[in-house]
């Protein structure tokens, strides 16, 4: 990874790198060809629901389905809250959105920074990590 790609990370705001990490879960939730039809509609349902005037419909575009590789690290992320009765993960949310974190997805799935970098413009020139 580049130090202008790394760069680049930094400069988006933690909340865009979490939506992008939702959205290569969602597609990946998606891949199953036997998914039933409701589920499969709740799931586009929610993937249609992450765009808004800021997380647009070609950044989501962008997103390819996350790896084994990339669920293997959101698993390990979610063990640091344990099971919690209220379903809140405080501590994963925390971890996920950090940029040095947010490199190693993107150096697993490069579509994630393509996504990302698609906000680059619109986003404040200011370290939002």
């Amino acid at each position: 990874m580049t130090t202008i790609d790394q760069e680049a990370i930094g400069r988006v705001p933690a909340g865009y790198r979490r939506t992008v990490l939702c959205a290569a879960l969602l597609k990946r939730a998606l891949a199953p060809a036997n998914l039933p039809a409701g589920e499969r509609l709740d799931l586009l349902e929610k993937l249609n629901g992450l765009t808004d005037g800021q997380f647009t419909a070609a950044m989501l575009a962008a997103v390819q389905p996350m790896s084994d590789v990339e669920c293997a690290m959101i698993a390990a992320a979610m063990s640091l809250d344990g099971a919690r009765a209220d379903g809140r993960c405080p501590a994963a949310d925390a971890v996920l959105r950090r940029a040095d974190v947010f490199t190693h997805f993107a150096a697993a799935n490069p579509s994630l920074l393509v996504a990302l970098k698609l906000a680059v413009p619109a986003s404040s020139n200011e370290n939002c990590s």
